[in-house]
């Protein structure tokens, strides 16, 4: 009992010292599980993965921890690894990380493995437990592994798992793996960031790109930065991460261009390149199809923003597209690297332009790249699609993983990396964790410059059963909003209401709703306006609401027209959000431009044109009866108009052409600034025209029988 106090003692002493320099534990940013589903994909495109990782599982929690590692005749806390380098290392970090995606979003399958779930969990937090606790930073410098070559990679693994698994960690491995994350991604605080070659072109690393070490670096750098965003040298890790990624791919024409990712500009960065200019990676020695896949390493970035609950960067994907047109198009020899059928179908086959000293049957490195290209579109006019290819690489793997019992893959020399079974999980561990970040809408990327993840805006985050009910609000400045915003509603958030984003995802809506629309005149002039009481009462109804508020100050009815800019920039906005749900109304204010002025026109005319619109924007939908709501002009007299009463009894008598739909009467609704002639609704009518739309639509759908 004395050696428990002393040895507790200890190390309570230790922490407190460590966490007064680094500030590590209390710093941590848990994962908030209950902002996300994590339940079972029920996504056919999904199905292969999860018989992957399942049946792949019941060789770490059986063979390999008992017979292969011996580890479950070990006895104590903490596990033996027999060795510090790599491939003592990097298997266990592995195998970690897989378990513990599998156990944290439900694909493990007691009755596929054998091994209950409560002993798989103990596996897996043994296997943490012993990563930290053996790692330099905890154990020491002598005896520890780490501070080398690819050691930061291992312990992001670690750490990843760590964090998915943290409420079954006890305090001394939670401040242990606090302590070895720190220490991994501080050895980048003042790091030269290695080229392949220099500006000139001349070979630095001659057969060696350095790709893939500067991604795998990046992942610990990402990851720290996000579980402890308050730590001091946070903002460090972050810019050290993006500056890793940006060199990762960078090729050589990037040296000289002026693109901005992320608030860098190439030219003004990048001291040489890592890839090929046509897409391709040369590593040991030559153009090696695992290497140039491996910019995988670079795209995982993006899951630790996804559970943190951020946007990504768009870092994370650079180039990405370059690599997948390399492998789909690239020609060496007569020959492309993914090989299609005699019908230009896919195939699992692989073409190795010059060779590949791993093995040629390894299909996994392939398939988590068609992966990320299904989910972030890097596909876009290739035939076969990157959903064609996983399917086949995926038959093709359980094909390989059906001749063997125990949950293997591979057979004699099909691959000779000495970790070959452990990686092959961990990297459907991650092709699951990106299915399911593509199923729940989570994948949005910003190119915004941030200093630090906290800085990134925050990310929708919504359950993958739910489809949202889409809203798209357009007109001019009064559905733009020219209300001054109330001072107690300023950093208001609606309970499920979104915001389409300028990246085409959603994020909690917060005015000015017209923020981020790409047609919009300068961001100090978007207000309040109708959409914000309007989606208020839609969303009572407790559907998911997402608005598309993409709105032009000025505008005429005439720059509205099929063909036009500001059709086509919505239409451009419209079928992103459609991604994400069905449009269930179209909202429309605008008029005041075609009153009088250059761009008058009759009230007949208007009324022609209008209906054009809505029966376009309904095509554009698929569906002849989305509804219409149109709002009335301000009745007060302003800026000389005299035909707002004409205006007004046309808009009134739309319903009666134009199927489902209905008109707004602003009767009552006062202005923003009272005897000045302006046009623009106060924040008062704005907040009640938004409930009369919202009644309007209720009307709509209540003699439609909806």
């Amino acid at each position: 009992m004395k050696t428990k106090l002393i040895r507790l003692l200890c190390v309570c002493l230790i922490a407190v010292s460590a966490l007064q320099t680094t500030g590590a534990q209390t710093a941590l940013a848990p994962v908030r599980w209950e902002r996300l589903n994590t339940e079972l994909l029920a996504d056919p495109l999904a199905d292969r993965t999860i018989q992957l990782f399942r049946q792949g599982l019941k060789y770490p929690v059986n063979d390999w921890y008992n017979k292969v590692k011996g580890y479950g005749s070990q006895t104590g806390k903490y596990l033996d690894f027999k060795g510090n380098t790599e491939h003592y290392i990097r298997p266990v970090s592995h195998v970690a990380f897989s378990l513990a995606v599998a156990l944290r979003f439900h694909v493990y399958d007691e009755t596929v493995t054998g091994v209950p779930v409560s002993e798989a969990k103990a596996i897996a937090v043994r296997l943490i437990q012993s990563l930290a606790y053996r790692h330099k930073a905890c154990i020491g410098e002598e005896k520890g592994w780490g501070k080398q070559w690819q050691s930061a990679w291992w312990a992001s693994q670690a750490a990843f798992a760590a964090w998915l698994l943290w409420d079954e960690l006890d305090d001394e491995t939670r401040f242990q793996v606090c302590s070895m994350t720190v220490y991994e991604a501080d050895r980048f605080l003042d790091y030269k960031i290695p080229y392949y070659k220099d500006k000139a072109g001349k070979v630095i690393y001659k057969g060696d790109s350095k790709s893939e070490e500067n991604a795998w670096n990046s992942d610990m750098l990402v990851l720290a930065s996000l579980m402890f965003p308050e730590h001091p040298n946070a903002p460090v890790w972050h810019r050290r991460a993006v500056e890793l990624q940006l060199s990762a791919y960078a090729s050589p024409s990037d040296i000289h261009s002026g693109k901005t990712v992320n608030g860098i500009c190439l030219k003004d960065f990048l001291n040489g390149s890592n890839m090929e200019e046509n897409g391709t990676v040369v590593n040991h020695g030559i153009v090696h199809v695992d290497y140039t896949v491996a910019f995988m390493q670079n795209a995982i970035n993006v899951l630790p923003y996804v559970l943190a609950g951020k946007q990504a960067m768009e870092v994370s994907l650079f180039n990405g597209d370059r690599i997948y047109n390399a492998l789909n198009n690239q020609q060496f020899d007569g020959h492309t690297m993914y090989v299609r059928g005699k019908n230009g179908e896919a195939t699992h086959e692989i073409y190795f332009p010059e060779g590949n000293d791993w093995g040629t049957s390894k299909q996994v490195n392939c398939w988590l790249m068609d992966v990320i290209a299904h989910c972030f579109g890097l596909d876009k006019g290739m035939k076969p699609s990157a959903a064609d290819w996983m399917k086949v690489r995926e038959d093709e793997m359980l094909r390989m993983q059906g001749r063997n019992s125990n949950g293997t893959y591979y057979q004699g020399k099909e691959d000779l990396f000495p970790s070959r079974e452990e990686f092959l999980l961990a990297e459907i561990a991650f092709g699951y964790l990106f299915l399911w970040a593509d199923n729940s809408r989570l994948l949005q990327l910003s190119n915004a410059a941030c200093r630090m993840p906290s800085d990134c805006a925050d990310a929708a985050v919504l359950s993958p059963s739910e489809e949202m009910d889409i809203y798209l609000c357009i007109g001019q400045s009064n559905m733009a909003g020219r209300a001054p915003v109330p001072a107690d509603m300023q950093d208001d958030t609606l309970e499920n209401v979104w915001l389409m984003n300028g990246e085409g995802g959603f994020e909690p809506a917060r005015l000015p709703l017209n923020a981020y629309s790409n047609i919009r005149k300068d961001l100090s002039m978007q207000q309040l306006g109708p959409a914000w009481t309007f989606a208020q009462c839609v969303a009572q109804k407790g559907h998911q609401v997402g608005l598309v508020v993409n709105a032009r100050g000025g505008s005429s009815i005439q720059q509205w027209e099929k063909g036009q800019k500001l059709y086509e920039a919505t239409v451009e906005r419209l079928k992103q959000a459609f991604r994400s749900g069905k449009l269930k109304a179209i909202l429309w204010h605008q008029g005041e431009s075609n009153c009088s002025g250059p761009d008058r026109i009759a009230p007949e005319e208007y009324e022609k044109r209008l209906i054009a619109l809505m029966e376009n924007l309904r095509n554009e939908a698929g569906d002849a009866h989305v509804p219409v709501i149109i709002g009335q002009l301000g009745q007060w007299k302003w800026a000389g108009r005299n035909d707002i009463k004409a205006y007004n009894r046309m808009l009134e008598s739309v319903p009666g052409k134009l199927p489902e739909s209905a008109c707004v009467s602003s009767d009552g609704l006062e202005p923003a600034f009272p005897g000045t002639g302006d046009p623009h609704f106060g924040a008062e009518a704005q907040l009640e025209f938004g409930k009369r739309y919202a009644a309007a639509l209720e009307k709509i759908r209540a003699h439609a029988g909806r």
